[in-house]
């Protein structure tokens, strides 16, 4: 849903844009792209005790009990 008080685009979510040679198309507003990534993300419902957790701190590691799981 993009943000009704958008001054780009008015809560319509999509901005007029002109390309080189003088044509007009749409493009969708960047309130709108915001919009869907948060409502992604509080669709995947990822509890609260991973909020910090980002791929660069990832270990793929097995600790000793996976490990053993996998014998």
């Amino acid at each position: 849903m993009p943000e009704s008080d958008c001054p780009l685009c008015g809560g319509e979510g999509w901005i007029i844009a002109t390309d080189e040679s003088g044509r007009e198309f749409v493009r969708p507003c960047g309130c709108a792209s915001a919009a869907r990534r948060r409502d992604a993300l509080e669709a995947a419902h990822i509890p609260e005790r991973y909020a910090h957790c980002i791929l660069d701190n990832f270990s793929g590691a097995l600790t000793a009990g996976q490990k053993k799981a996998l014998e």
